[in-house]
């Protein structure tokens, strides 16, 4: 299988777009085929993409979200065929979200990071710096040198 052109995302994590596994997908499987079906509850939406590679291999995705809004179905659709393509073998790096997805988690994270740069800003000892640290060490390098150099700070002065 040829690899994915691949574009940075938010924390420099490699994605492949969906479009991207798409062109892959349809060179070789020429015989495939993407269906995709919605299941509407109420103002959301179930969007279930299945992709064949007309080999008898299938795979699915799914993506839930509320619909309304400007593009939102073509949105949910893409993130389930995405999903399936990404089962089938066409992704990047293991990440089976979409790039939307991506974003909004390490929009998520930095703002948790910002939060808890606060709370480490007010620790007065390393075993408090060290609860924080414990309970949210998952945040990464950005986190962990915030950790740090508090760390320093106390055992400095």
């Amino acid at each position: 299988m040829a690899k994915a052109k691949t574009i940075k995302i938010g924390g420099g994590a490699d994605y492949a777009k969906v479009t991207e596994r798409l062109k892959l997908f349809n060179e070789a499987c020429s015989n495939g085929n993407i269906h995709t079906e919605a299941i509407p509850l109420g103002d959301k939406m179930i969007l279930k993409a299945v992709v064949s590679n007309g080999k008898g291999k299938e795979t699915t995705g799914s993506a839930f979200g509320k619909v309304g809004g400007q593009k939102e179905y073509e949105k949910l659709e893409t993130i389930a065929v995405g999903r399936a393509l990404a089962f089938h073998g066409y992704l990047a790096d293991g990440e089976i979200a979409s790039s939307e997805e991506m974003e909004e988690f390490e929009d998520y994270k930095a703002e948790k990071i910002r939060i808890l740069q606060q709370k480490v800003k007010k620790c007065e000892t390393v075993e408090d710096l060290q609860k924080i640290w414990e309970e949210n060490k998952g945040l990464g390098p950005v986190f962990g040198k915030i950790v740090t150099e508090k760390k320093n700070e106390l055992t400095n002065s």
